[in-house]
């Protein structure tokens, strides 16, 4: 389900499209944004590039971290089950999981009997959620819930009927990669990324959304919204659910705290901490300027 509403600023012409990831990637764990960085953004709203900032983070968990003077003009949220004109407010993108999809994954995760995870509520409540959680939870799991309690009730059977959800986080050791293999593998009909944990920075979060959900796509349609396409745009990352993004945009960068896995596949630039996003976006104004 997509909104149609649409500022009237969106339909002027834009010189390019800057997209980055929010934590580990503009800001680091203890919530600083190097000044650098700052000056980068400033920099590209000068050269009439939309600075867009696409994570994982919910709308109101993304809200209490980042200031509304923050210079970027998109935020993608819930890796693109939502999107936000970050000056105006007004919500340009929303999907859910359908009444049946929503209440398939729950019984699918239920059945299995093995994992610990939180369901939660449609955009813009998607902070809230339904829990359920094994004789075994890890700690990341554990943490996350006590975290977020005051939003959280425990899945006692199944996700309600005829109630639509966001998404499915699945929470596991870091030794536990084969769980994302199985259901990435049999979650066919759903959109399913892993993504380290932003608490610990080691254990899995497997999270399962809709088909059409994910960083990229909802790039791709608000770059078809402004005429743009993946050659007129740059991307930085830093973990495991920016690679669709990364490898959807031409100039793609990550981080030096970026797994090994992505360094050997993408351009790197400085740590986060260290203005290494300022470097990507000044290399890459110099590549598509000339200055």
């Amino acid at each position: 389900m997509m909104s149609s509403n649409r500022p009237e600023w969106l339909k002027k012409e834009f010189s390019g499209l800057m997209v980055s990831d929010l934590d580990g990637t503009l800001r680091s764990a203890d919530g600083h944004v190097s000044p650098s960085v700052l000056r980068a953004l400033a920099h590209l709203g000068e050269k009439n590039v939309l600075r867009v900032v696409a994570t994982g983070r919910s709308l109101h968990s993304t809200k209490r971290i980042l200031p509304a003077d923050f210079p970027i003009d998109i935020l993608i949220f819930s890796s693109g089950a939502g999107m936000l004109c970050w000056k105006s407010g007004a919500l340009l993108r929303n999907y859910s999981l359908t009444e049946v999809e929503s209440l398939h994954l729950s019984e699918y995760l239920l059945h299995r009997g093995d994992l610990c995870f939180m369901i939660h509520q449609e955009i813009p409540e998607n902070h809230h959620f339904l829990y359920f959680q094994t004789g075994a939870p890890s700690e990341d799991f554990l943490r996350r819930l006590k975290l977020n309690l005051a939003y959280a009730n425990l899945l006692k059977d199944k996700w309600p009927v005829e109630r639509r959800a966001t998404q499915a986080v699945v929470i596991v050791r870091e030794t536990e990669t084969n769980v994302y293999d199985q259901l990435k593998s049999t979650l066919t009909r759903y959109s399913v990324i892993r993504t380290t944990s932003p608490l610990d920075h080691a254990s899995i979060w497997v999270e399962i959304f809709p088909r059409e959900v994910s960083k990229s796509q909802t790039t791709q349609w608000l770059a078809e919204q402004l005429g743009l396409g993946p050659a007129d745009a740059v991307a930085i990352g830093n973990d495991y659910n920016d690679t669709d993004l990364l490898d959807w945009a031409h100039a793609a960068f990550v981080v030096s705290g970026a797994p090994e896995e992505l360094k050997s596949r993408y351009r790197v630039v400085g740590a986060c901490q260290s203005g290494g996003p300022a470097e990507a976006i000044e290399l890459w104004l110099r590549e598509r300027f000339g200055q």
